[in-house]
């Protein structure tokens, strides 16, 4: 699930496990930050308790992955269980999520994207650069989308399937590679066998077309406004963005804190008034 040229950021470290360098190379940490109501954002540790009410704040600024990285990334299990932990935490009162990612990889993030929409603090999603793919489908769930208006550009919804065969340079090293199968595994691997012969049909069929429908039926549901167009897997600029049902508004990170306070205000009146209701009923 990446978009674009958004993959090539992992080559580096692919060259040097190929050419077996040792790997210092580090991607942008997963970040997390608070903000008060009074608009000052500070560093947070999610280890430290807090004393007073805040919006917390993820930086997802680099590849989308399932697992953590050795190279800094928090993958999105882990983003689960921190949001798990926050759900208990009073003095947590929403979530911004404020995304610089062409996307990563499928598995895990129809999970985190089902998790941050059923979600029961208010999560609102911010972009001041790329949004795309995988990191969209976490993006479009929030109760409340906000792109700054000198974004990138943000959408490439779909599925795709990128392969590097490194057989070829296995092989020149002096590795021989055996590949057999047993007479009762005739589908086995099916779809990577039939695409080294250049039939890449069984893998489109199989995996990239139901990731598809999954992801659309699934933005559908987090989006309805979204038309058509934008589910196609192209990208846009934010004035586009906006006309395609992509995105709620133009706005700054400060703006998209304000607006997770708006919703918990809301929440907050909803729930005391449903509490006055109940209150009342009873008395009668």
């Amino acid at each position: 699930m990446f978009s674009g040229d958004s993959k090539n950021i992992l080559m580096p470290f692919l060259l040097n496990i190929v050419n077996g360098s040792e790997n210092e190379l580090s991607l942008n940490p997963t970040s997390f930050f608070q903000a008060t109501s009074f608009g000052k954002v500070n560093s947070y540790d999610i280890n430290k308790p807090l004393t007073n009410e805040v919006v917390a704040v993820i930086q997802v600024h680099h590849p989308i992955f399932k697992y953590d990285q050795f190279c800094g990334p928090k993958g999105t299990q882990s983003i689960i269980q921190i949001l798990e932990n926050w759900k208990a935490d009073e003095n947590i009162v929403a979530v911004v999520m404020d995304y610089n990612s062409g996307g990563g990889q499928a598995s895990g993030t129809r999970e985190t994207a089902r998790y941050i929409f059923q979600y029961p603090k208010p999560i609102v999603s911010y972009t001041n650069d790329t949004c795309g793919s995988a990191a969209f489908y976490m993006y479009a769930a929030a109760k409340y989308r906000f792109i700054n208006q000198y974004a990138d550009f943000i959408g490439c919804i779909g599925s795709m399937w990128y392969n590097i065969d490194l057989e070829g340079a296995l092989e020149k090293s002096g590795a021989k590679i055996n590949e057999l199968y047993s007479d009762l595994s005739e589908e086995k691997n099916h779809q990577s066998r039939e695409l080294k012969k250049g039939n890449e049909r069984p893998l489109v069929e199989k995996i990239l077309n139901p990731n598809a429908e999954i992801f659309h039926s699934d933005i559908k549901e987090f989006q309805p406004s979204i038309t058509e167009k934008a589910l196609k897997g192209d990208v846009f600029s934010p004035e586009e963005a906006i006309k395609e049902g992509l995105v709620d508004a133009f706005g700054t990170r400060q703006d998209a804190i304000d607006k997770a306070w708006e919703l918990h205000n809301e929440s907050k009146k909803s729930n005391n008034s449903n509490s006055n209701t109940n209150t009342m009923q009873t008395k009668q």
